[in-house]
């Protein structure tokens, strides 16, 4: 017979920070090698695409600001301009991002989450079995994904929407260029600050779709309604853990991304060495992101058990289930 995991509990702030940075020091290469195994290739990929066209966008841009204060508004830019190269590294990039953001981060979040968890209730895990949880539970990973990403960006698009409404409703109304400048500020100010409340309502109404999709095994709606329903009663507490465990992430990574990027910057700073730049940036940004997010996960995969212990009695769920198991 099994014991139940001493560990699920009722955990306050101080009980789920220790035990988030216990987790880490004590599966620190798993941890690691879960978001490297994906993380790497998309590395080399970022890395092969700046060094095989940056240099030419470098000099293409250059070319670009040279021209443009002369160009004919009349003429095709796309013809007469040098915007082959860069149009081509933009859409890339963008790609590349599409689909970091929309395949690669969900399959690292939830091998991550099944880690975790797994760590937590001190089971053995190793870095492919963290991703050994079925075609069905990848899928529902990339459409919440999906989904989650749509619901945010038509927020924002509504909210710009309405602002770019009102700009023109107000220079059609005779405002001097000086006011509709200010206005203008305002209006954006305004409207970034509401777009970032409420994707930040957002994703902490989805903060634990991940860990119900892989931990639960439910589908990707049902596990958007699964999370909102668990933070019912839970938001003010889970923002304020959330926001300080960014807070401490932020302490722990900005310094030494702030200092790699300044000796990156001195050393590499000839227009000839763009291409180098650019890669070694996207590489430091890579490594901060390889040590930060398993700190980030781990602290989601906790709060998610700690509301299914205060809510549903989750450990003492736990604890008939072994004792069953045992007779």
């Amino acid at each position: 017979m099994q014991p139940a995991p001493v560990r699920l509990r009722p955990m306050t702030i101080s009980d789920i920070l220790d035990a988030v940075f216990r987790l880490y020091r004590d599966n620190f290469l798993t941890f690691i090698g879960v978001v490297a195994l994906l993380q790497v290739p998309m590395l080399i990929l970022q890395i092969s695409v700046t060094f095989a066209l940056g240099n030419q966008v470098l000099v293409d841009m250059m070319q670009l600001t040279r021209e443009l204060p002369f160009f004919d508004p009349e003429v095709d830019p796309l013809s007469e301009l040098p915007l082959g190269s860069l149009m081509l590294y933009v859409v890339i990039s963008m790609v590349i991002g599409l689909i970091q953001a929309i395949v690669i981060q969900q399959l690292i979040n939830g091998a991550l989450a099944n880690a975790i968890a797994r760590r937590y209730l001190n089971q053995p895990v190793s870095i492919l079995e963290a991703y050994s949880f079925g075609i069905e539970r990848i899928a529902a990973l990339i459409i919440a994904g999906i989904i989650i990403t749509l619901i945010g960006g038509l927020i924002i698009g509504v909210l710009f929407g309405c602002t770019i409404g009102f700009l023109i409703v107000v220079a059609s109304a005779g405002q001097d260029s000086v006011a509709l400048a200010a206005l203008t500020i305002f209006a954006t100010i305004i409207t970034i600050l509401i777009a970032i409340l409420i994707a930040a309502i957002l994703l902490l109404r989805f903060l634990f779709t991940t860990q119900a999709i892989v931990l639960e095994g439910r589908g990707p709606i049902d596990a958007m309604g699964r999370s909102w329903r668990m933070m019912r009663g839970s938001f003010w507490r889970v923002l304020g853990i959330v926001a300080l465990v960014y807070i401490l992430v932020q302490i722990i990574t900005i310094v030494p991304s702030v200092a790699l990027g300044g000796v990156i910057g001195a050393i590499f700073n000839r227009p000839e060495d763009f291409a180098i730049q650019q890669s070694l940036s996207t590489l430091v940004g890579y490594l901060i992101q390889i040590v930060a997010l398993p700190l980030q996960l781990s602290a989601f995969t906790l709060l998610y058990y700690d509301l299914r212990v205060r809510k549903e009695g989750y450990d003492m769920q736990m604890m008939a289930g072994a004792l069953e198991g045992g007779e």
